[in-house]
């Protein structure tokens, strides 16, 4: 029992400390508007004080009018915080290349 006991412990320690990123992906999926997609994708957890976990991404989208809606959808999102697009400019194709970042808590 004294075993099973540590085993149990230790378990649940472990568990207690894991964080899935999972439902941030969730999220961009249910918000993404069809005329943007994501090419890169960087988080970082904060610090042990931040309950936050940073988010950088970048991407590609259909024109500035796709980058202004799409910025719209997520500043009404209370499980994104402060989402900031910059760096926008053309490509080739005249597509609107662009960085996104945002943050979000880690308890959610």
């Amino acid at each position: 029992l004294q075993v099973l006991d540590k085993r149990l412990k230790a378990a649940t320690e472990i568990l207690s400390k894991h964080i899935a990123i999972s439902p941030i992906f969730q999220t961009l999926q249910d918000l993404t508007l069809k005329t943007v997609r994501y090419t890169k994708f960087n988080y970082i957890f904060g610090n042990d004080k931040s309950e936050k976990i940073n988010v950088r991404m970048s991407g590609l989208a259909i024109g500035y009018r796709s980058i202004a809606l799409q910025a719209d959808l997520f500043a009404k999102n209370k499980f994104l915080i402060a989402p900031v697009f910059s760096n926008l400019s053309l490509d080739n194709s005249g597509n609107v290349i662009f960085a996104l970042e945002f943050s979000r808590n880690r308890n959610l």
